[in-house]
């Protein structure tokens, strides 16, 4: 069957929200690791939405949809998303740093730093010409040491770039 919106949620990690979601035709509210069994011209042709960052690589790895695996990938990968929304906003400028680069920025007005991938607003930074940039730099690392304690897989966090709004 066509035209299903598969609605993926981990083993573990549920909140019971699951239990509130009325019957709603067309919609299959499915275990990940049922959902992987499912064979790829079914997972392909449908749409799929994921209750949690948890499943995420793992449902990814299932699609053998170019178009869409990449689609997705771009709404995760913030420097490829702001890439893709240069012609609808010029005026937006941004550009990758490493982090150990930080330092070397010259900063003549406010910029702020995310990384390229990441989850909650971890190790977001406003920064200035003010700014004590190694008291920074120490800030996103103790920040994403403290949060990887959650996340096993480094998948949602890259420790190392960030992007850069000018």
């Amino acid at each position: 069957m066509h035209n299903l919106l598969y609605l993926v949620f981990p083993k573990n990690a549920e909140s019971g929200a699951l239990e509130t979601i009325p019957d709603t035709k067309g919609m299959i509210v499915i275990q990940e690791d049922d959902f992987l069994k499912l064979p790829e011209n079914i997972i392909n042709s449908n749409k799929i939405c994921i209750t949690s960052e948890a499943t995420l690589e793992n449902v990814l790895c299932k699609i053998d949809d170019d178009l869409k695996a990449n689609a997705i990938k771009s709404m995760k990968d913030k420097y490829l998303f702001r890439d893709l929304l240069t012609d609808m906003f010029p005026l937006l400028k941004y550009q990758t740093v490493d982090l150990k680069d930080i330092i070397k920025l010259k900063l003549t007005s406010k910029k702020i730093l995310k990384p390229v991938k990441g989850c909650f607003g971890t190790a977001v930074k406003t920064i200035d010409a003010n700014s004590d940039i190694d008291r920074v730099i120490e800030e996103i690392k103790i920040e994403i040491k403290k949060i990887q304690q959650y996340f096993l897989k480094m998948s949602c966090l890259n420790r190392n770039l960030y992007s850069k709004t000018l």
